[in-house]
C-alpha cells in the first residue's frame, strides 16, 4: 500500500548496513494514515510507514 505525497513504487530498506530496494506492486493508494492502518489490519496487505507514524 502506498501513503501520503511519495507513492514511489520502489521501498528502501537497510539490512546489516547495506540498503536494499523493492519495488512493490498494489491497487490502494491513500493520503489518510489510519485508513492504510485500518487495511493492513484487515489483511489487505502491508504498508511504509514514517518513524513518526510508528
Amino acid at each position: 500500500m502506498r501513503f501520503g505525497k511519495n507513492i514511489s513504487r520502489e521501498w528502501s530498506f537497510a539490512k546489516n548496513g547495506t540498503e536494499h530496494r523493492v519495488v512493490v506492486h498494489g491497487r490502494r493508494v491513500a493520503n489518510d494514515g489510519g485508513l492504510v492502518r485500518q487495511w493492513c489490519l484487515a489483511g489487505y496487505g502491508i504498508c511504509l510507514k514514517s518513524i513518526w507514524d510508528v
